[in-house]
């Protein structure tokens, strides 16, 4: 007898590391701390770590990235 184990799928990041911000729209990461301090992206701050919100980024992207 064989079971099976239906495991939830894997858990989307919901905050991304500069870095990695900057890799998924594919520009610069000097330009993704531009975005965070115009607005444009949503920061999340952990002390004196920057990350970046992914719904902000998704909502960037459908916006065509446009600022």
């Amino acid at each position: 007898m064989t079971a099976t184990i239906d495991l939830p799928p894997a858990p989307e990041h919901l905050v991304l590391d500069v870095r990695s911000a900057a890799r998924t729209l594919t520009v610069s990461t000097r330009t993704i701390h531009r975005l965070l301090k115009a607005g444009h992206l949503k920061p999340f701050r952990c002390g004196r770590r920057v990350g970046v919100l992914t719904e902000s980024l998704r909502a960037f992207a459908a916006r065509g990235g446009v600022a």
